[in-house]
């Protein structure tokens, strides 16, 4: 295909156009919102709309620069191969540090021109603040990819290659590479918006609730996207990686994590301040800490001081990142501090256990489960820059310390729901709790008799038990109160408390999703099964009940790797199946890169590596094999978390009528002239 050689001057100038709009965009807002000019805050949202289409556009830029192979840019030289497929070449857009600062651009800037155009129609004064924080966001990282991250550079014409490097082998080696960095980039960039009102209510002086109304559906798009992209880079980890595990508090897989934790705290607390007027201080308190960590990730990610298979090499925008958390740190608390009499809660905490006081239980467990992961990722950091020492906290650390953690949040989680709001009766608390505890105490004799060794492992299935029916308990009450007061048939009432309430009701979805998570991870790490062997064509070995066959060792040759693949056939215990790991070769790697073969299935995933073989006459192969049960679950849990997240975010069947706000806005005082 012949390079377009105007899509790199075609992304470059569009790149440099949308910097000054950003900042007159920053500028016109700030004024609008001071002065209440709605021609300056009409000028803020064209500024806000034409620099979304010049980003984009510099994205398709550089789309059409890798799918062309227009090896003059340094960014497609040294991420993109004539033989690179088609699909792996669209999609190294983010394979590289420049690439991925870019789609975030991309992304921050369609956040914006949302703020702009549907955000100051309803409440004009709040989101245009809003947007003038939107716009100094995205002036930042415009700055960066027009200067130390500008992912259009040229090549001198006697530097361009006939080829390029291609994308790192990791990066080309599965699919799921289309999907993990955009899920995570869109969930960090949209926590943007909670950030950018927050900030807003803060300068303005609002004591109300407005700035959670207009960001409530944004903070729970941005959480869910997180999850279920932390769920995708598990699964990518799983399946590239040839190690047979999905999680091993790598420093960038906790910095993905700790905004999800921080979020999902939020998320809960939103609803005391809804219904009780309570925990204002937290919740300000965690939309500054989410944002906040989702760019202390991104420099994690992207400044080369940790050692990632997920990081980018070492670059010049790491002190640029620093500089800029420290501003967001500084401006965040600052604003915080400031008006914090205003922030001041309508009651006090009801009883130790009333609805209220186990999310405020819930959020001291997230923020110190947050905490945890911070230390023990930040601290060698920490250590080698004042000592000099390299030092390493590996998983029994995190284990230790957070798989008490998630066993507490786990009871809250089922104990919750069941509580009434103030405070609950002990006949309340029998009536409400007796069967979720006979279902727990079920969950653990079954844990028991299928041989799960540990007292974490039996604990979590316990668990898993009681939320569970906690959940069944309260879809049970909910269907049974719509037929007694509509006359609606057990299907149509189980469909309306969806359509209806689904705020409520797919957050159970959304907790249902959780427990398979936690059962999917508490029974593989405990009962996964790890064999090896060398064998010869014909030869065989057993793990876990199942054989595993190999057949034949072949070469195989494709346009943009080679491999050396062991075809094997697994029976045993129902199942008869393939596997083929193999050894990919790629131009720009030294050695082979292990691809697993996997055999997945609802009960167990047979987990196939090809550790060595005979090079000459390929007389024999050593195949290592991990029978790991219901590892299945853990991805399906993923989309159960995420169609909850959806069906919470659906506007309901007949919307209700706006509640009064905790302060009421004095008349007129947000209403500008048309």
């Amino acid at each position: 295909m012949t390079p377009l050689a105007w899509a790199g001057d075609a992304g470059a100038g569009a790149l440099r156009a949308a910097l000054p709009l950003a900042l007159a965009g920053l500028v016109a807002a700030a004024y609008a919102a001071r002065t209440r000019d709605a021609r300056l805050l009409s000028s803020a949202r064209w500024c806000a709309l034409v620099a979304f289409a010049l980003v984009v556009i510099a994205d398709l830029a550089m789309v059409a620069a890798l799918v062309t192979h227009d090896f003059s840019l340094r960014y497609v030289a040294d991420n993109n191969a004539r033989e690179t497929p088609l699909f792996y070449s669209a999609i190294s857009l983010w394979a590289a540090l420049e690439g991925s600062i870019l789609l975030w651009a991309a992304i921050l800037s369609g956040a914006t021109a949302y703020v702009a155009w549907r955000g100051t129609r309803a409440m004009p004064r709040l989101a245009t603040t809003a947007l003038a924080v939107c716009f100094a966001m995205l002036a930042f990282f415009l700055a960066l990819v027009v200067t130390a991250a500008d992912p259009f550079t040229r090549l001198a014409q006697s530097e361009i290659p006939d080829n390029g490097r291609g994308p790192n082998a990791l990066l080309q080696n599965h699919p799921l590479m289309a999907l993990h960095p955009p899920l995570l980039y869109l969930g960090y960039v949209l926590a943007a918006v909670p950030f950018a009102y927050a900030m807003a209510s803060l300068i303005l002086g609002e004591a109300g609730d407005r700035w959670l109304v207009a960001t409530r559906r944004f903070a729970l798009v941005s959480w869910a996207l997180l999850g279920v992209g932390i769920v995708a880079g598990a699964w990518w980890s799983y399946a590239v990686l040839g190690w047979g595990g999905y999680w091993a508090w790598d420093p960038v897989e906790n910095a993905a994590i700790m905004p999800w934790l921080t979020a999902t705290a939020y998320l809960h607390s939103v609803m005391v301040e809804e219904k009780r007027r309570l925990l204002r201080m937290w919740n300000v308190s965690l939309v500054i800490a989410t944002f906040a960590l989702t760019i202390l990730g991104t420099f994690l990610t992207r400044s080369g001081v940790v050692n990632s298979v997920h990081a980018f090499t070492q670059s010049a925008i790491g002190p640029l990142f620093l500089a800029y958390l420290t501003a967001i740190l500084v401006f965040g608390i600052g604003l915080l501090l400031w008006r914090a009499r205003s922030l001041t809660d309508a009651g006090t905490i009801g009883a130790p256990l009333s609805r209220e006081a186990i999310f405020l239980f819930q959020n001291v467990l997230f923020v110190a489960a947050t905490l945890t992961v911070l230390l023990g990722t930040l601290y060698p950091l920490i250590a080698e820059a004042l000592t000099g020492a390299q030092l390493s906290i590996g998983a029994p650390y995190f284990d230790r310390v957070e798989v008490p953690l998630v066993l507490a949040l786990l009871f809250l989680m089922g104990i919750g729901p069941q509580l009434p709001w103030h405070g609950a009766s002990r006949a309340t608390l029998e009536r409400q709790l007796t069967v979720p505890l006979v279902c727990a105490a079920l969950g653990a004799f079954v844990a028991l008799l299928a041989g799960l060794d540990g007292v974490a492992p039996v604990l979590t299935i316990a668990l898993a038990s009681f939320v569970t029916a906690t959940i069944g308990q309260e879809v049970a009450r909910g269907v049974r109160a719509r037929r007694a007061l509509h006359g609606e048939q057990t299907a149509t009432a189980f469909a309306n408390l969806f359509l209806r309430n689904g705020r409520r009701y797919g957050g159970y979805v959304v907790h249902l999703g959780i427990v398979l998570v936690a059962i999917a991870v508490a029974v593989s790490q405990a009962k996964t099964v790890e064999a090896e062997r060398t064998l010869s064509p014909g030869g065989s070995l057993v793990a876990a009940g199942y054989t595993i066959t190999l057949d034949t060792i072949r070469d195989v040759n494709e346009p943009q790797r080679s491999l050396t693949v062991a075809d094997l056939t697994i029976t045993g215990n129902g199942a008869s199946e393939r596997s083929r790991p193999a050894l990919v070769r790629y131009p720009n790697t030294l050695q082979a890169i292990g691809s697993p073969g996997i055999a997945a299935g609802m009960r167990d995933d047979i987990y196939t590596i090809l550790v060595a073989y005979d090079g000459r006459a390929q007389t024999w192969a050593t195949v290592r094999v991990r029978v790991i049960p219901l590892v299945s679950w853990l991805w399906v849990g993923g989309g159960v978390v995420g169609l909850g997240a959806i069906i919470s975010a659906l506007p309901p069947a007949k919307r209700r009528a706006r509640r009064e706000l905790a302060v009421p806005v004095p008349a007129g005082a947000d209403r500008w002239p048309a």
